[in-house]
């Protein structure tokens, strides 16, 4: 008879552990799908991110990602190159308001353009400590613009632009002016 329970605790173990291997089972394939799109309900102002599966709320309590930024102003893409060509943080900036700047104020182009900066190569430092750059532009998909710029030690930054061989922009930036 201590063979027939043995065997019996043995079976009913089994059922046992099986039981709650299928538990488990059934809770991980749950738990896995739980950030499908379905389970993810959207107010009136909020949208669900069809790739990453967020939640983007575009109501009107929300702080735009241009808050105090002109409505105009270019999305500019890219230019953070520049930082490997060895340019520093300030002289991006101001080279960025620079090139804004000529976006805001050209008639030629839609406000909030889409401007791609590419191809960026910069020279040596001078032994004054300056250092020339050229790059080219590219505005909504479209339009190709040819540049050169030229920072100083000093914080002087002198923008060019041109476009079909004349210049279209010419512009100098101190950056120590407040």
């Amino acid at each position: 008879m201590d063979t027939k329970k043995r065997n019996l605790l043995i079976i009913l173990g089994f059922i046992v552990l099986s039981g709650l291997s299928a538990l488990a089972a059934y809770g991980f394939y749950n738990n896995s799908q739980s950030t499908n799109e379905t389970n993810v309900k959207p107010t009136s102002t909020q949208k669900v991110d069809p790739i990453t599966k967020q939640v983007i709320d575009d109501g009107a309590d929300q702080t735009q990602e241009s808050y105090d930024q002109n409505p105009a102003a270019p999305s500019m893409i890219g230019f953070a190159a520049l930082l490997d060509q060895g340019i520093t943080q300030e002289d991006l900036t101001a080279f960025q308001g620079g090139i804004s700047n000529y976006f805001i104020s050209s008639n030629k182009y839609p406000p909030s353009s889409v401007v791609v900066f590419s191809d960026a190569s910069c020279d040596l430092p001078l032994a004054d400590g300056s250092v020339n750059c050229s790059y080219k532009l590219t505005v909504n998909d479209k339009t190709k613009i040819d540049g050169a710029f030229k920072t100083d030690e000093n914080g002087h930054i002198t923008i060019g632009l041109t476009q079909d061989g004349k210049t279209i922009y010419h512009t100098a930036i101190d950056e120590n002016a407040s």
